[in-house]
């Protein structure tokens, strides 16, 4: 987890300070356990030694892909952080990365942490939005102890690495320091841009070595092809979730996905629109290496066989 400690009035020489620090407003905690003791304490990163020299990446404003208008709400709380228009632009962007990226994400604004700690208070949220499944991403803005929050969960952990959070966190801070608090929020979403647009391993059964591998083929194959790799515990049954996750990631278009149960071992594939020559086919052969648990091996022959 990576904490932000908002600062409301800066010199420029303190500023300047904390470029050379390394950004004076972060702190990092992997677990509940290792938050501060007390939110108003300000902490650092290491001081650089004399022969070591820590130069920050000061980045431009982030620069978002076309946007269509939200149906879904994704910002929660107290919305008065941002301006109607600059609300609508990080709801849009956040439903954006929920349909390409297939990640559960949420921007939650708060004055008041009902005495919980923000990681806590993150982790709560995030239940009540998505039930706690899913991979997801889920930013807190704490108004209350100003300490705010970048909760991951799932492949978002996987892909988004703590130098990369470092990163966005130093210029979010400087976006508020400067009044910019859409860009500071959308610089941190944009965090979600990371994670793999067409293998979605809820499961982390793949690896990241197979994820990139097979992520590669099926961009360069001839047919519009995602895979969902999950444990499938709620109450749908597979063709339900399936469909549901087929029709989000590629909403309004034509796409397939091949899903694998890891719980009860089981693939099939659903397609929102014409499906691919030879697709059940090799759904069908394939199960065989599903039941034995070779998930990589299943969908590269699924992968190949619709390739050719």
């Amino acid at each position: 987890m990576i904490f932000l400690k908002k600062i409301i009035c800066i010199s420029a020489a303190a500023l300047a300070v904390m470029a050379i620090m390394g950004g004076c407003s972060l702190k990092k905690s992997e677990s509940p356990a290792d938050q501060p003791a007390s939110p108003d304490i300000m902490t650092t990163t290491s001081v650089p030694s004399e022969t070591e020299e820590y130069v920050p990446v000061t980045e431009p404003a982030p620069v978002l892909p076309e946007l269509n208008a939200a149906e879904g709400t994704y910002v929660y709380g107290n919305t008065d952080f941002l301006s109607a228009e600059d609300l609508k632009v990080c709801n849009d962007y956040a439903e954006y990365l929920y349909e390409e990226r297939l990640i559960n994400i949420a921007v939650v604004i708060t004055d008041d942490l009902e005495e919980k700690t923000p990681y806590n208070y993150a982790e709560q949220a995030y239940e009540e939005i998505y039930e706690g499944r899913g991979s997801g991403m889920l930013l807190l803005i704490n108004n209350d102890t100003n300490n705010d929050l970048l909760y991951l969960t799932g492949s978002c952990e996987n892909y988004i690495t703590e130098e990369q959070q470092d990163r966005a966190f130093f210029n979010a801070t400087k976006d508020i320091i400067n009044g910019d608090n859409k860009n500071a929020v959308l610089r941190l979403m944009k965090l979600g841009e990371l994670c793999p647009s067409r293998v979605f391993d809820n499961s982390g059964e793949l690896g990241e070595e197979n994820v990139t591998s097979l992520e590669a083929k099926l961009a360069a194959g001839n047919n519009e092809l995602s895979v969902l790799v999950t444990s499938n515990t709620t109450d749908k049954t597979n063709e339900e979730v399936l469909r549901s996750y087929c029709e989000r990631r590629y909403k309004g278009g034509s796409g397939s996905m091949i899903m694998i149960d890891t719980a009860k071992k089981e693939m099939l594939a659903y397609s929102s629109g014409e499906q691919p020559e030879g697709l059940e086919a090799a759904v069908s052969k394939a199960q065989t290496d599903v039941k034995s648990g070779s998930y990589p091996a299943a969908l590269n022959s699924v992968i190949e066989a619709i390739n050719k």
